[in-house]
């Protein structure tokens, strides 16, 4: 558990787990059958398109499940389902922007524990 310090607000407006979850399903499928810029959509028509930031994450299809165990595929469909909330048609830079609040509070709350 994260101690807050007195007087700060938690501003991070996700569930961390969930986001932490879809991450993990990213990470999880790069390398096998998923070329990076099948997570990714530049936008082309809007202001600051250029930066990586302006991008969003795409919808992507359902995973394959069939030759998993029934605990893991829920557990890969718990990931999926994270991701299509929390990340599809969301900024990229949105999401570094929340992880990035997320562990200078984290490190926050580690350090005050520690005194």
């Amino acid at each position: 558990m994260i101690a807050v310090p007195a007087g700060r607000a938690l501003a991070i407006p996700c569930n961390v787990q969930a986001v932490t979850g879809a991450v993990s399903m990213i990470r999880n499928r790069m390398g096998y059958d998923t070329d990076p810029g099948d997570f990714i959509q530049p936008l082309a028509s809007r202001p600051g398109a250029g930066r990586i930031a302006a991008w969003t994450w795409r919808s992507v299809p359902e995973p394959a499940l069939g030759s998993l165990a029934p605990g893991t595929r829920e557990w890969e469909m718990t990931r999926y389902r994270a991701y299509q909330a929390q990340l599809a048609s969301q900024p990229v830079g949105a999401t570094f922007r929340r992880a990035t609040a997320f562990l200078r509070l984290a490190a926050e709350g580690s350090s005050l524990s520690r005194t």
